[in-house]
């Protein structure tokens, strides 16, 4: 799935929004619901506030997949490196 930056988006379902070992080219804030990451570690669940991504910056690809559960309403942000946080 590719999510655009700043264009606001609303999973109708339980929807892959970024999978493990893909580049990184995007974090998403998330304005309501939840994204589940699951990979090597474990599973993590990121709630409304949090952002999606933002540690994956500094490897350069997503470290898990990252599910954004039904209703979940995300803003995708452009962040392909650390240098674009700021």
């Amino acid at each position: 799935m590719t999510l655009l930056p700043g264009k606001n988006f609303i999973a109708d379902s339980n929807c892959l929004i970024y999978e493990s070992g893909d580049d990184v080219t995007t974090i998403s804030y998330i304005v309501k619901g939840s994204v589940v990451a699951e990979g090597q570690y474990g599973t993590t669940t990121y709630n409304t506030g949090d952002f999606v991504g933002y540690k994956d910056i500094y490897t350069g690809f997503y470290s898990a997949d990252y599910t954004a559960t039904a209703g979940t309403e995300l803003i995708p942000l452009v962040a392909d490196s650390p240098d674009s946080l700021v």
